[in-house]
């Protein structure tokens, strides 16, 4: 009998350690911010859009991350071509009218013109997130290839029955 109820512990263990979270914790947290900013050659303000995005990076140390996308009419010219299939796919879905303009955590109908983004950022960082989310990269410099894990714990009921989740 002693026999069975030490593997038994020892099962139970082994269960307990391979659903751990491991990169992530399952305390709940603030939501930090994606600004995913359009852009491209000769755009006249969009200096200033990246100036104002890496402004509220700087302010919001580890809480706001900004991504460039180029797409659009300022993404290409006789020369240049700085399209992606991803960039191209989120332009599609933003509905995006000028630039720089951009998704601030993806809240709104539209991406936002640079001169509405502080106020965006400051209501998603005081709000609390849903989930968290971490990752870890592992590069191998021989092949070249990544080997990316992610992890995420709900802290909340999610406001979608189906989520997504891009790694950039």
């Amino acid at each position: 009998m002693k026999r069975i109820s030490i593997i038994s512990v020892l099962f139970l263990l082994l269960t307990l350690s391979l659903n751990a979270q491991n990169l992530v914790s399952t305390d709940p947290y603030k939501r930090n911010v994606i600004i995913e900013e359009f852009t491209g050659i000769y755009c006249g303000y969009c200096p200033d859009g990246h100036k104002m995005a890496n402004e509220l990076a700087a302010e919001y140390q580890d809480r706001v991350f900004v991504l460039n996308v180029h797409a659009g009419g300022y993404a290409q010219d006789s020369q240049y071509d700085f399209r992606t299939d991803d960039g191209n796919i989120i332009y599609s879905g933003s509905n995006v009218s000028s630039f720089p303009s951009g998704n601030v955590n993806r809240v709104a109908e539209s991406a936002i013109g640079r001169n509405n983004w502080n106020l965006y950022v400051e209501q998603q960082v005081e709000q609390m997130a849903e989930c968290n989310v971490a990752g870890q990269v592992i590069i191998d410099k021989a092949s070249r290839k990544a080997t990316i894990t992610v992890e995420v714990y709900y802290t909340a009921n999610s406001v979608s029955e189906t989520n997504y989740l891009n790694v950039v």
